[in-house]
């Protein structure tokens, strides 16, 4: 029994994997522990493997595939495999109006133009958004330069307050305007029945 040749041939097996995947899945892994000495046949091994689809069918659709590289991975020095699912991130679903009302307060009450909005999404389980905004990043999200960008930039904690005043304006006229809530609630049931995901 070799645990880091278990290891190693899970987070190379899902590379042949990858190549065959659509262009919106990825799978991304990371080894965590392999052994802790040269000399020594490690019996533990542990990685962090992250799954991502376009929506929760296509997700579960290329968890099915992955399962079986991780099997036989295992099996071929000896060892057992556990898998641990966790922080499924559902996909995103869009309630068209609270983003038209996040819209709104940007333009109207914070001065933003509507060519500095991006497009808002949302998860599902309840009604919601999750605005996107600028921090004046030279790189890519989950990127040092990302990183450095949204810790100590007057410019980022500007835009985090004006997003944060505009969620809580688009919270306050869910509470206070029955209309509005009424309008966004029926979305919401509308989206998920569409989707399959709302059981009454």
């Amino acid at each position: 029994m070799n645990a880091c040749d278990a290891i190693v041939l899970a987070y190379d097996g899902l590379g042949p994997l990858s190549q065959q995947i659509q262009k919106t899945e990825s799978i991304q892994s990371v080894i965590l522990d392999a052994g802790k000495a040269p000399n020594i046949i490690p019996d533990y091994a542990e990685g962090s493997f992250s799954l991502c689809a376009i929506d929760s069918p296509e997700l579960e659709r290329l968890r099915i595939r992955v399962i079986p590289i991780y099997e036989g991975a295992a099996a071929a020095p000896g060892c057992t495999v556990e898998l641990f699912w966790d922080a499924l991130y559902e996909d995103v679903v869009t309630n068209m109006s609270l983003a038209n009302r996040y819209t709104q307060y940007m333009i109207n009450d914070l001065g933003l133009t509507p060519a500095d909005i991006p497009s808002p999404s949302d998860s599902s389980p309840k009604p919601g958004i999750q605005a996107l905004f600028s921090i004046n990043a030279t790189d890519m999200h989950h990127t040092p330069c990302f990183q450095q960008a949204g810790l100590g930039t007057d410019y980022a904690h500007m835009e985090s307050f004006r997003a944060g005043k505009t969620n809580a304006l688009v919270g306050l006229d869910v509470l206070l305007d029955d209309a509005f809530y009424r309008q966004v609630q029926q979305e919401w049931v509308s989206d998920m029945k569409q989707r399959g995901r709302l059981v009454e």
